[in-house]
Order: C-alpha cells, then structure tokens, then sequence
C-alpha cells in the first residue's frame, strides 16, 4: 500500500529523498559498468547498445513499501545520462477531490559523447553526493528565511524611490 501524506510539502521531500537515495546508489554503478568502455561505441541511433543494457538497472526500490524509482535512458547527441523518475502521494485540501500525485525527476549525467554528437563514451562525470535527509521543518523555515529576505529586498528597493538604485554615468 502507497503512502499518503498529508500535505504536498511532504509528499514533495519524500519523493526528492528518495530520489537523492537513488541517484546516490545508482550513479556510482553506472559509472563502475561504463568507464571500461570510455573510447568505444555505446549507443545506436535507437538508443544504448543491446549488449550494454544490462550494465543498466530498469528500477531502484529502496527498503519500505514506497514506490519505485523509474531509471530511463535520456536521448541525447552530448550527454549520456539517465532520467530518474518517481511519486508521492498526498491528500487533497477538498476531500472530494481524493489524493493526489506529485513527480519528481532528476537527470544523472554519466558521461560525455565524443565530438558533441558522436556516438562513443569519450570521458565519465564525477559523482556528487546528493543530499538525503530533507525534512519538512527545514524547507518550511528555509521559504520564512527566503520570503523575509526578499521583503527586505522590496523595502529596500522602495527606499530608493524616485533616485533609482542605478547612475548611468
């Protein structure tokens, strides 16, 4: 059974966690599986290789019962990277309405095609760490801090009024 969270908010840091979670798992094994195979042909027109398509994991689901996270080749002439998908649910503020669904999608940058456009692995990213531990309290205190900072902002702005902030000469 999914979880519903009460609020978007928290249905919003549940999915980029676990997004984070995965991205964290999943990008150090596809840089492992492809950097013997930086120089070489990987793709084909229609995408990756058919011999390669087992280095690549289809799903990454975490411990608990939440939904998985979609691991999708992401076309491109430049870049090879994934396109990480997944959901949370919460409920609605009419409960009329029901639940309902928010996405969340990460691209994971792998590698770096040869010639911008060519189809060989030319050189592998670094892997960054993404953070994991999001949490509500945080985000909620983070859009205060934002929101007085751009008031401040305003009045300050208004405070210049009718000089401008700016002399053109």
């Amino acid at each position: 059974m999914k979880k519903i969270f009460d609020t978007q908010l928290e249905a919003k840091v549940d999915a980029r966690n676990r997004l984070n979670d995965a991205a964290n798992n999943i990008l150090p094994l596809l840089i492992a599986n492809f950097t013997p195979l930086v120089g070489q042909k990987i793709m084909k027109a229609s995408g990756l290789m058919e011999k390669y398509k087992g280095l690549v994991p289809t799903t990454f689901a975490p411990t608990g019962d939440p939904p998985e996270v979609q691991i999708l080749l992401n076309p491109s002439n430049y870049t090879f990277s994934f396109r990480l998908k997944t959901e949370s649910f919460y409920k609605h503020h009419n409960p009329a309405y029901g639940n309902c669904v928010h996405y969340e999608e990460e691209i994971l940058y792998v590698g770096e095609f040869h010639n911008n456009g060519g189809l060989i692995l030319e050189k592998m990213c670094a892997f960054q760490p993404r953070k994991t531990d999001y949490n509500v309290e945080d985000v909620r205190a983070a859009r205060l801090a934002a929101n007085r900072a751009e008031q401040l902002a305003r009045d300050t702005d208004a405070a210049c009024h009718p000089f401008g902030r700016y002399d053109h000469y």
